[in-house]
């Protein structure tokens, strides 16, 4: 989704390659186009049963899962959320979701997939980053699974697999 930091490419392209603009879409310039899933760029999605909502975010608070608690309590649904670059789960049970056989609402920071150490950040800090995604299961009955996935130095494990990047050990 897109995202505060998506309009780089676009905003590149405007000023130093006009010519280009328009040329290619953002999966292509990423090379995501040839990956094996979809890529929206819608500012959400919300499936299934408009119980879920998955956005980029625009809340931001200095503690883990704090982020997301704001997104939910402002959407009333569940929220999967990346702005704040951090992993956190937040869920509540509300009596409306009781009454309706409803799941509770849950919040998800996914994480991130970026460099965690950027020039902007001075060398003394440390920015409250983790790498990480999110998998969501979808039953027949309507009901949804939200897993964190950890990500650690190119390495996953999830669903008991240990899944290791091809770059670790090529100076990432």
């Amino acid at each position: 989704f897109f995202g505060n930091h998506d309009i780089r490419p676009n905003t590149f392209l405007a000023t130093k390659a006009p010519e280009f603009q328009g040329l290619f879409s953002l999966a292509q310039i990423l090379g995501l186009d040839g990956l094996d899933f979809e890529f929206v760029e819608d500012a959400c999605v919300v499936f299934p049963e408009n119980q879920l909502l998955i956005k980029h975010g625009t809340k931001v608070s200095k503690h883990a899962a704090y982020s997301v608690k704001k997104e939910v309590e402002d959407a009333g649904l569940s929220v999967i959320m990346g702005h704040v670059h951090r992993r956190a789960i937040f869920e509540v049970t509300r009596k409306a979701q009781v009454l309706r056989n409803e799941q509770p609402l849950i919040g998800v920071e996914s994480g991130c997939l970026c460099n965690l150490a950027p020039s902007y950040i001075a060398p003394e800090d440390t920015a409250n980053w983790q790498h990480g995604a999110v998998v969501v299961s979808l039953h027949d009955s309507g009901l949804y699974d939200v897993e964190l996935v950890r990500i650690h130095r190119g390495q996953a494990f999830f669903r008991g697999h240990k899944f290791r990047s091809r770059l670790v050990g090529m100076g990432t």
